[in-house]
């Protein structure tokens, strides 16, 4: 008699040490700020919102410094501790205000954007150096809209784009948007996408690539 013997594997459940962190960017009147630079303090690690001033970043659990930046307003700083429960942050920028110094023209004097250029001539190879290889998470998003769609065009009835076009004739007809990793190296890159959305005809355009 032959005895079977069954053997089960045993499933070892993994803790997730990190978490989601997510919110909204806007200025003092409340309306959301388009590509907003996020940055991690003391990392490489960073994120920008998307068109409607919304961003989404994973870290993992511990205290963290996150900058804001965004041109034409006074970058903010915020101290957060990430658990591993979703977090959420929003975020209001106030415009900076800029005075600039007295300006003196002369005729004989050096036009200052000549020491900005020899400054980056000097740290050419450095700076060459530091961009020949990186990576990156890239966020990319699309849209074709239409302000004012004539009715005929050559005596063809244009329509409504299957319902893209609301009474104005105004509408969008295409909207993509993608989540990928970017890799870069020595001239040479390559991407990984790993998140894609895309509505409507891009009619022979693709956005979704970094």
């Amino acid at each position: 008699m032959y005895r079977l013997t069954l053997v089960l594997p045993l499933v070892i459940m993994a803790h997730v040490l990190f978490a989601q962190i997510s919110g909204t960017v806007k200025d003092e009147s409340g309306f959301p700020l388009p590509y907003v630079n996020i940055h991690v303090s003391d990392s490489d690690n960073g994120i920008s919102t998307n068109n409607d001033g919304e961003y989404l970043l994973n870290l993992d659990a511990g205290n963290y410094e996150l900058i804001f930046k965004y041109v034409g307003y006074k970058s903010k700083t915020a101290s957060i501790l990430i658990t591993q429960e979703p977090m959420s942050l929003d975020i209001t920028l106030r415009i900076a205000d800029y005075r600039l110094d007295q300006v003196v023209i002369s005729a004989n004097a050096e036009d200052p954007a000549y020491a900005i250029i020899r400054k980056a001539q000097k740290n050419r190879k450095a700076n060459e150096a530091a961009l020949s290889n990186y990576q990156c998470d890239a966020y990319v998003r699309g849209f074709n809209k239409i302000l004012d769609a004539p009715e005929k065009i050559m005596g063809q009835k244009v329509g409504d784009f299957e319902g893209s076009l609301d009474s104005t004739r105004q509408g969008v007809v295409y909207l993509s948007e993608s989540l990928s990793h970017l890799y870069y190296k020595n001239g040479k890159s390559k991407e990984v996408l790993y998140s894609s959305k895309v509505s409507g005809d891009d009619q022979g355009y693709s956005f979704n690539s970094a």
